[in-house]
């Protein structure tokens, strides 16, 4: 009986080797803790278990801060292009205003200083004839008369 038994015994291992192999559960060089977790992933598969929280406030919750903070990174990234196209806008405003001002100012000065050297042509001329009267009548051109000096 104990070679009966120990026939068995063979029979049954040999029997569970065989279908070990034809399942792909193990393979004749792997390692025992593969055994084991390549079982416990097929059991796992046979009895249907799933792995995975079922949506709830908090889980969603996180999901949708995720997605918002995404979306306000997109809005800034978009808010930083458009100031830096308005910057770019001011700044080439500014500089055909700056322009416009240069050349008014300019203008202004150059009116200016022909008014300043007229009114001086003018001042000179209006001198020399006054002199040009006071000398024929005899008068002293130092002497102003009917004009208001004062003495420092």
């Amino acid at each position: 009986m104990n070679t009966r038994h120990h026939h068995l015994v063979s029979v049954l291992f040999g029997g569970v080797l065989i279908l070990g192999i034809v399942l792909g559960m193990i393979s004749p060089v792997s390692q025992w803790d593969s055994f084991s977790l390549r079982s416990q992933e097929h059991i796992a598969g046979v009895v249907g278990m799933s792995v995975g929280v079922d949506p709830n406030p908090h889980n969603s919750l996180a999901q949708d801060l995720a997605q918002r903070e995404a979306e306000l990174d997109v809005r800034a990234r978009e808010m930083d292009r458009r100031e830096r196209e308005i910057r770019t806008m001011i700044e080439e405003e500014s500089a055909k205003n700056d322009r416009k001002l240069i050349v008014l100012i300019s203008l202004i000065t150059i009116l200016l200083l022909s008014l300043i050297v007229l009114n001086f042509l003018l001042d000179q001329r209006r001198r020399q004839g006054k002199q040009k009267t006071e000398t024929e009548r005899g008068l002293s051109p130092t002497i102003h008369h009917g004009e208001f000096t004062t003495k420092l």
